[in-house]
């Protein structure tokens, strides 16, 4: 399993740490579809950081629909596909993950797909990436691949 630590104190320096990211997740996409858990408090930066690998996986910020905590669901099309996924509303204690899976089957075929608050369907999911953001004001985001 490998480990990579990076530290940031601001949203810029965050950002550049997600196009990081995201320029490696476009070429690794290239073979089979990446995912990308992005774990968090609320506040912690994961919509910040998702900006930063869909701008490093080369596509145009200005387009970026900001947090899908309210339409569950972003996508994003360039050169390749991104979605980018937040399950805060939907309490996945309620549901089953089965059916969560279904539903949500055809975003895990593109190319790059960022969840937040998914962390009940890591197990569910081969080969994917968690990114741990933690910290107030100087903050550690932690990249687990395995």
């Amino acid at each position: 399993m490998k480990v990579h630590r990076w530290k940031t104190d601001a949203p810029a320096k965050t950002i550049r740490i997600g196009r990081i990211i995201g320029r490696w997740a476009k070429i690794a996409a290239r073979r089979k579809t990446v995912v990308i858990f992005l774990e968090g408090e609320m506040g912690s930066g994961k919509t910040t950081f998702a900006s930063g690998i869909i701008s490093g996986a080369g596509i145009n910020t200005s387009k970026f629909a900001g947090s899908p905590s309210y339409t569950i669901a972003n996508q994003y099309e360039g050169d390749l596909r991104i979605n980018h996924i937040d399950f805060w509303r939907y309490n996945l204690q309620q549901y089953n993950k089965d059916m969560i899976l279904e539903e949500f089957s055809n975003y895990l075929d593109d190319d790059i797909t960022i969840i937040e608050w998914g962390k009940q369907l890591e197990k569910s999911i081969d080969g994917y990436i968690r990114i741990k953001i933690s910290g107030d004001k100087k903050r550690t985001v932690v990249l687990t691949a395995g």
